[in-house]
């Protein structure tokens, strides 16, 4: 804890916390709910962005909500990047719950082209995660972002205290959005296919991408529940989840939950030195392929030729070579061009 904050502060600034995420009970079973949480707890550190995603182990991520990320640098995740970051990893490895702060709990990070590239490209200098395991077997991820400062062990243990409280505001949201798509308060959800099954396996609820495939899925259902993973896999590589729901779920008491998702994406860790090694590579002369390598990592003209041995004259020649086969005016460009052959080097 810091010195500057006593004991007695820090036990009002976390009560403050649970105060503030009372109020987010107004928004249970709402969109607005993961916003007004971001907002509530945004007295707990530093931060210029935050965003919401859900995570699946099987499949592509998505964004939920997004506040103060430019949008180029969103799609650009989501469209692959992802890949590289170290939660969508935790969350591919079976992890989906906990506090994660990139700069304390990602040791391996630094050398990543996570690291090297994405966050100096879109500008951030650290950032904070929140895992909350959800329904279909995802995970929804609350994200701050801070851009001046890495983000304090004493800040995110001060998110960790409050924790539990937010998992169980997250837990009850989570069926209170399904009770309202049941109830028909909810337009559906056209993207994802998911249904409510009673304790004797009759259908109480299904949205239409569910009904269009009912034949198939219920009958994969109910080979799914016999599995003891609850779950059923597809020969094209489609994904059934079941789910046991608690007797206090209104809709299908004891029941089950059942999601499907299509598609499964396979991740593939990024190999930092074969991607810089086939980046132009018959554009490019093995020099300047190092002094990429060098501002990728972020080193300045100085840095650059101290470490290659020759004058700062130097390495502005050799950029200014480089760019021009590149066809491209300033860093940002050459940021995006590596980014870019990242995602076609990788399966998507």
């Amino acid at each position: 804890m810091p010195k500057s904050i006593d004991k007695h502060s820090a036990i009002r600034f976390e009560l403050g916390q649970f105060e503030a995420l009372a109020h987010c009970v107004a928004e249970l079973g709402k969109d607005a709910f993961y916003p007004t949480v971001l907002r509530a707890l945004s007295t707990t550190f530093s931060w210029q962005a935050c965003a919401v995603a859900r995570y699946s182990r099987v499949s592509k991520p998505e964004h939920l909500y997004v506040e103060g990320l430019r949008s180029e640098m969103v799609d650009l995740y989501f469209k692959g990047y992802y890949r590289t970051d170290p939660v969508f990893r935790l969350v591919h490895e079976g992890t989906d719950h906990g506090v994660y702060v990139h700069s304390q709990d990602f040791p391996d990070l630094k050398d990543t082209p996570y690291s090297l590239v994405y966050l100096p490209m879109a500008g951030w200098a650290d950032i904070l995660a929140v895992l909350m395991p959800s329904l279909g077997r995802a995970v929804t991820a609350l994200f701050w972002l801070s851009k001046q400062k890495k983000i304090a062990a004493s800040e995110a243990a001060r998110l960790r205290t409050v924790y539990p409280l937010l998992l169980a505001l997250h837990d009850v949201h989570s069926l209170a959005m399904v009770n309202a798509i049941s109830a028909g308060n909810r337009i559906q959800d056209d993207t994802n296919a998911y249904a409510l099954f009673d304790q004797q396996g009759n259908k109480v609820f299904a949205v239409d991408a569910w009904n269009e495939k009912a034949g198939l899925l219920d009958r994969a259902l109910r080979r799914a529940k016999d599995d003891k993973t609850h779950m059923y896999r597809f020969p094209d590589g489609g994904v059934l989840h079941a789910e046991a729901l608690p007797d206090s779920f209104g809709p299908a008491p004891g029941g089950w939950y059942a999601s499907y998702e299509p598609q499964v994406t396979v991740q593939s860790p990024v190999d930092l030195e074969r991607v810089l090694e086939t980046f132009y590579a018959k554009t490019l002369t093995p020099r300047e392929k190092e002094i990429v390598a060098l501002i990728l990592a972020g080193h300045t003209n100085h840095s650059i030729a101290r470490n290659l041995g020759i004058t700062s004259g130097g390495v502005r020649n050799h950029r200014v070579r480089l760019y021009a086969k590149l066809d491209i005016t300033v860093e940002r460009e050459l940021f995006k061009l590596f980014l870019d052959h990242i995602m076609q080097s990788q399966p998507s």
